[in-house]
């Protein structure tokens, strides 16, 4: 089973990824800061990785380079869920950095569609 890592800024966000993941083989692994990202990251095999672009302790972005630079093999899903911020300058930034989606609110249900097939595809190919 393979294991997807979630850095929550709320908890509609880890519902949402839940969701969308529950018909899929994964084991799903939640923290609540970017100190406990590092550390799941030094203690499991990590698939996929979902953050906040504008995360809480650190920069979003710079968590996100920190992951892609150490565990280059983890895709990484970039997402805000302050829809009150302008966060267009961390779109490009964060695709740069090295996500593999970044994606924008409001989710469509097309992009769900397209990230849910892109996830399983991950998963059979392993």
């Amino acid at each position: 089973m393979q294991n997807i890592l979630i850095l929550k800024s709320n908890s509609s966000q880890v519902n949402f990824w839940e969701n969308i993941i529950l018909n899929s083989n994964y084991h799903v692994l939640v923290v609540d800061n970017a100190l406990k990202v590092v550390k799941t990251l030094r203690e499991h095999t990590i698939d996929f990785f979902i953050t906040d672009i504008l995360s809480p302790e650190l920069n979003g972005i710079a968590l996100i380079s920190y992951v892609r630079f150490n565990y280059p093999k983890i895709k990484i899903i970039a997402i805000p869920y302050d829809e009150q911020n302008e966060v267009s300058d961390f779109f490009a930034d964060a695709s740069i950095q090295g996500a593999h989606f970044v994606l924008k609110n409001p989710i469509s249900e097309e992009t769900i569609n397209l990230l849910t097939e892109y996830i399983n595809s991950n998963s059979a190919s392993k």
